[in-house]
């Protein structure tokens, strides 16, 4: 009877042993983006209108918090996920940089 216990709990390590871990490719693909992106927009930051400035600090800061979340993603659902947010937010900065 106490076996059954020590048995499930080994087969769960077992397949926690066997699940790939989130690829680093596409974060380190997106985080350059970001980079290049966020460098630009700090340049311009101090000649853009307030409200303007505000959705691109905004957008910068979604963009950091899902890369953030994607490099501790447990999982590759949870990293894509979190790499579609920070992509949305890129693009968000592009918009707000490039938008009157």
């Amino acid at each position: 009877m106490r076996t059954l216990p020590i048995l499930a709990g080994a087969l769960s390590l077992a397949a926690c042993a066997t699940m790939r871990a989130p690829s680093t490719a596409q974060l380190d693909r997106v985080q350059a983006r970001y980079d290049q992106v966020k460098a630009f927009a700090d340049l311009l930051l101090p000649y853009l209108p307030e409200h303007r400035a505000a959705r691109v600090r905004l957008a910068g800061r979604v963009a950091d918090r899902a890369l953030l979340a994607a490099r501790v993603a447990t999982t590759i659902a949870e990293q894509r996920a979190a790499l579609a947010r920070a992509e949305a937010a890129i693009g968000g900065v592009d918009d707000a940089i490039d938008r009157p």
